[in-house]
């Protein structure tokens, strides 16, 4: 095994190099078709993303196969951001349509025991999806009540 030896202080740098809160853009360099702890079909993803100098860092994500919202709506979003929504509407993604797309993706940071980490909150798009209006209803009329016996007009 070869083990790319690193003093302690470079080790530390590369543990707390996370990037902040944001925006970034993003190109998948590896995508494997897994199955979750719970038994769901997932696809793990790596993802180089590129802070505003254009410096890579590595962040690992994972797209799940699930029955809670949440995680359904990030596959929705990477497939919509990515351009595979074709894929994603015939229930047809896989691991190999995922590698080499690009697109932009929201960060965050999140403690984990071994400190600090960026996690994807999301996928971004330009072609964000408009949920149809809800109808409005027209307001009621406001009614004035008289004082005593005066007529209000």
């Amino acid at each position: 095994m070869r083990t790319n030896p690193m003093s302690e202080q470079e080790l530390q740098e590369e543990a707390s190099n996370v990037l902040p809160d944001g925006d970034y853009d993003f190109l998948v360099s590896a995508a494997r078709e897994k199955t979750s702890s719970s038994g769901n079909e997932m696809i793990e993803l790596v993802l180089e993303v590129y802070d505003s100098e254009g410096k890579g860092r590595q962040v690992w994500d994972w797209l799940v196969d699930s029955t809670h919202a949440l995680p359904k709506m990030k596959v929705r979003h990477f497939c919509r951001c990515c351009g595979l929504m074709e894929a994603y509407e015939a229930d047809n993604l896989d691991g190999l349509q995922c590698e080499g797309k690009s697109g932009k993706v929201r960060l965050i940071i999140e403690k984990s025991d071994y400190g600090l980490k960026n996690r994807v909150r999301d996928y971004l798009s330009d072609e964000q999806e408009q949920a149809p209006p809800k109808e409005k209803k027209p307001p009621k009329p406001r009614q004035v009540k008289p004082e005593g016996d005066e007529v209000p007009f």
